[in-house]
């Protein structure tokens, strides 16, 4: 799969959940919701790895 679909796919899943919050209002929040989504996310991709196996 290339590169872009992947980015695309993140890009997706975060702007559905930033558009429900109404934006950021500043950087360091956005820091810190952003890593956490993505540590989530990171935690599902693995478990599905396991799971496959």
């Amino acid at each position: 799969m290339p590169d872009n679909n992947l980015i695309e796919q993140d890009r997706r899943r975060i702007k559905c959940r930033v558009s429900s919050m109404l934006g950021f209002k500043a950087k360091a929040t956005a820091k810190i919701i952003l890593s956490g989504i993505e540590m989530i996310h990171m935690m599902q991709t693995a478990g599905e790895v396991c799971l496959q196996s």
